[in-house]
């Protein structure tokens, strides 16, 4: 039901926008051009980027000179989504009710967010709102770990994830629902490396803007975080090298 709540740890992003934006890597050329090139489509044409967040994704999309609607249900997220796009693109709504017309959409994109919907009901929604024949792309980011340091971070960070049962982390939910759905076409793999930097509060940030540590009670949080800062100066971390992979679930409406 639209009034349905949205899963437990979405509420870890309520206040993380800052942090999200800085921390989190942008999508490169590499991954825009390949998601674009799977899509099928020419510029000018209306893309849907289903949970938003602060327009990683959509922000290159709209360069590209693609017609972005974007829809985030988070008001502090939405609001970062708005000063990226435009007020008129970023619009409150939930992918289990997208609030656009019925085959309204040439195509659509779903970055790192589909794990936290109703999966099956998601799916049946892309799947009114896409044109006959357009092309969806669902993406994750998986990440290498850093060493040495990296074990002692995670450390702290995966009993966090194992308690929540973290859809993504430890459920491993993926693309799955639009296999099951029967309205699309045989969904494809396709995996896009691609490298970042950042330093040393870039990296805090990259923390700080996991669920999971931003649904932790205000004091946890402080303290989880001045641990994990205290790792990074224990190894002298002033720069990060992350290496990431983008694993895109393609498939289209039929």
């Amino acid at each position: 039901m639209p009034g349905s709540p949205l899963h437990a740890l979405v509420a870890g992003f309520a206040d993380v926008a800052a942090v999200y934006e800085r921390g989190r890597p942008d999508y490169p050329p590499a991954v825009v051009d390949r998601v674009v090139a799977e899509l099928g489509v020419a510029p000018r044409a209306r893309l849907l980027d289903l949970g938003a967040g602060t327009g990683k994704l959509a922000r290159p999309l709209l360069r590209a000179g693609f017609d972005v609607v974007a829809v985030e249900p988070l008001e502090r997220m939405r609001a970062a989504l708005a000063a990226g796009v435009g007020a008129g693109r970023a619009i409150d709504g939930r992918a289990e009710a997208i609030p656009l017309a019925d085959a309204s959409v040439d195509g659509a994109v779903c970055a790192e967010a589909f794990h936290w919907f109703d999966g099956d009901r998601a799916a049946a929604e892309l799947h009114r709102v896409l044109c006959p024949g357009a092309g969806l792309v669902a993406l994750w980011l998986e990440s290498d770990r850093v060493a040495p340091w990296g074990d002692e971070v995670l450390a702290l960070l995966e009993p966090l994830w194992q308690r929540t049962s973290h859809p993504s982390l430890v459920e491993r939910r993926r693309g799955e629902p639009l296999e099951r759905h029967g309205g699309f076409a045989p969904v494809r793999r396709v995996e896009v490396a691609f490298d970042d930097a950042v330093d040393r509060d870039g990296t805090l940030a990259w923390f700080a803007s996991f669920s999971v540590v931003g649904a932790l009670p205000a004091g946890e949080r402080t303290e989880l975080m001045e641990r994990l800062a205290a790792i990074l100066d224990h190894h002298g971390v002033t720069t990060v090298q992350r290496t990431w992979r983008a694993d895109l679930w393609v498939t289209r409406r039929v």
